[in-house]
């Protein structure tokens, strides 16, 4: 199998979900880093990981680095900043023309 197709062989993930008990989480994750990660706690890079349902181990090792760091490939897709921010916006333009649309009434 290419590389193109490993990659395009996983899992696609939906919009990122915008529930209350994930932004809670989204939010506190902003403030975790590796170095100051309280118990139970993700940074945002390992919430997104964790959302994703992305497993370290189905990973595929290129044989290639970058600066010495081994360059892996994924097959499934994983939530990045991106999809976090398209998700809010997307509900932020949603909510407001909802209330633009119920203002004229």
């Amino acid at each position: 199998m290419t590389d193109e197709e490993f990659i395009n062989s996983g899992r696609k993930l939906p919009p990122f979900p915008l529930d209350t008990l994930t932004l809670e989480i989204l939010e506190k994750s902003l403030d975790v880093t590796i170095d100051n990660r309280p118990d139970g706690e993700f940074t945002l890079s390992q919430f997104l990981e964790f959302m994703s349902g992305f497993e370290h181990k189905q990973a595929r090792d290129t044989g290639e680095t970058i600066d010495g760091i081994p360059v892996y490939l994924h097959p499934d897709q994983r939530y990045t900043e991106s999809d976090v921010i398209r998700a809010l916006v997307g509900q932020v333009l949603k909510s407001r023309n909802q209330t633009e649309d119920g203002a004229g009434q």
